[in-house]
């Protein structure tokens, strides 16, 4: 699994970087221009610009960001590929690999048309439809793609698919006490022990989790930046992750696996607060944090990020958790666990 870990790393910093930039920048316009063409086919009056898609009113945008070019995705599936066919692929792996391709590209515009339907028609629902349902469905569209491999029959992937989607509803309505009861509290252990400059711990404020800061947002009256966050975002993959290890007859391996994988995802909720605030001060310009002196005063003091190696590497980090847990973990573990099974 390690090894795993670091592949993907290199790999979504090389697609994510460049040439590789440049040819997912283009791909992202394309994608939103096919989508603007569907979207006017159903009736929507839209405007592209570039990888933007906007309604002529101008009541609504969406952007295809990276998130919609696929470039994770297509960095996961890269992987897999490796995983199960090795440095020298044959032909029919070489084919195999070209389909999921297609596959991905064709799942990404779906998302990008959803996305926009819904924002246009119903702009309540939208961050549901792209923070939790197209996370989840993408980790399963992972996981179909991996069948063939792990030589899952359609009859278990249909299994699988009606068990993530049950635990999800549970997941959705148990995520809040999950994030108060274990990830907020453990990233906050990681950053107890680490103690980033001005940065404080995760809280959470009316319905939101925020991470405290020292920065100075205003002097007279004094107010300090928060950095918003939410931790269940870093464990959105257990629904398809859980559905994945109900179907292996190892228990001890499957307990293992979670166990580690809930580690991550502590440890990505913990990167992603620092750099969220790191942003922050990036985006607004601060410069200022205040310190303790004594007898309940603070004193403004001048602040400065820190290097752009550390972020950077903290950011890498964490994306890469992010996209092992949500496109990779499922996906081998219906292998190696199957595998592990058969050999039994």
């Amino acid at each position: 699994m390690l090894w795993s870990f670091v592949v993907l790393a290199i790999l979504l910093v090389l697609v994510s970087n460049g040439p590789s930039q440049i040819a997912f920048e283009a791909l992202a316009s394309a994608l939103a221009f096919f989508a603007g063409q569907f979207l006017t086919i159903g009736g929507f009056d839209v405007l592209r610009s570039g990888a933007e898609l906007r309604a002529i009113d101008g009541q609504w945008a969406v952007k295809v960001t990276e998130v919609c070019d696929g470039h994770g995705l297509l960095a996961a599936w890269l992987l897999l590929a490796m995983v199960w066919k090795g440095p020298r692929p044959t032909r029919a792996a070489i084919r195999w690999l070209l389909a999921g391709v297609v596959a991905i590209q064709a799942f990404n515009l779906a998302r990008i048309i959803i996305l926009a339907a819904t924002i246009a028609t119903s702009p309540g629902t939208f961050e549901f439809m792209h923070l939790t349902v197209f996370p989840l469905a993408t980790a399963l569209l992972m996981v179909t793609l991996a069948a063939p491999m792990a030589g899952i029959a359609l009859r278990h992937l249909a299994l699988i698919a009606m068990i993530a989607i049950m635990t999800s509803l549970v997941w959705y309505a148990l995520s809040g006490p999950l994030s108060a009861l274990v990830l907020a509290p453990s990233a906050n252990l990681i950053l107890g022990f680490l103690q980033p400059e001005a940065l404080g711990l995760l809280e959470e404020r009316s319905a939101t989790w925020v991470l405290r800061t020292r920065f100075v947002a205003s002097a007279e009256p004094l107010r300090l930046h928060l950095a918003a966050i939410n931790p269940a975002d870093f464990a959105i993959f257990l629904p398809v992750l859980l559905a994945v290890l109900a179907f292996s007859r190892r228990l001890g391996q499957a307990v293992v696996v979670l166990a580690a994988s809930l580690i991550m995802a502590t440890l990505a909720t913990a990167l992603g607060a620092m750099t969220a605030a790191w942003s922050l001060v990036e985006h607004l310009g601060v410069r200022t944090m205040v310190i303790d002196i004594g007898s309940g005063q603070v004193r403004e003091v001048a602040y400065s990020l820190p290097a752009e190696t550390l972020r950077s590497g903290a950011a890498v980090v964490q994306n890469t958790i992010v996209h092992f847990n949500l496109l990779v973990l499922p996906a081998v573990c219906l292998t190696t666990l199957r595998k592990a099974a058969d050999a039994d």
